[in-house]
């Protein structure tokens, strides 16, 4: 016990972990986030001297984030995406205890990953008279593990500059769309 200005304070003190930062990350497919400490310890309610909010000083302790894991509320692009980080502690001093090893009012971005569409090539024999092209083909460049031509919305439409004479013509493809890719075609 502590005897201060006539009153008795029991330790250890209750500290909580505030203005946590997270990193911002391309869109992966996943929720997992990155700790980005550059936050401090508060205490945590009125406790003796301390009010609750004021700053802890130096008493040597340490945050420890390697068993905390970071967790986006949503693996899809967005801006203030909320973050929960579990598992967090504090080491150092006996005398002061972590109000709670979770940590839920963090928020990062997830921003586009890109995703090129490419057109392949294709070839078609030359004739006097105006043939049927071959069916048109392409080739993604860019998408996250898991994930493929099914998780892109719109309707692949491929084309190519118009023209029967011997000679090269250009492949397009458009029509694709993503809230999670930065489509190029």
């Amino acid at each position: 016990l502590i005897l201060l200005s006539s009153q008795v304070f029991s330790q250890p003190y209750t500290v909580r972990i505030q203005e946590l930062t997270i990193n911002n990350k391309q869109y992966d497919g996943t929720t997992s986030a990155t700790i980005n400490f550059s936050g401090g310890l508060y205490y945590h309610g009125n406790q003796g001297p301390y009010n609750d909010g004021d700053p802890v000083g130096e008493v040597g302790l340490s945050i420890v984030t390697t068993n905390a894991v970071a967790t986006f509320a949503s693996k899809d692009v967005g801006t203030g995406i909320g973050v929960t980080v579990t598992g967090l502690a504090i080491t150092g001093n006996a005398n002061y205890n972590l109000n709670s090893t979770t940590y839920s009012t963090a928020t990062a971005n997830i921003t586009t990953k890109s995703l090129i569409v490419k057109a392949n090539d294709a070839n078609k024999q030359y004739s006097n008279n105006a043939s049927t092209d071959p069916a048109f083909t392409v080739s993604y460049t860019g998408f996250v593990a898991g994930e493929g031509p099914g998780n892109l919305g719109g309707t692949l439409s491929v084309t190519r500059a118009t023209g029967e004479t011997l000679g090269t013509y250009t492949i397009t493809p458009s029509g694709l769309t993503s809230s999670n890719y930065s489509i190029s075609f």
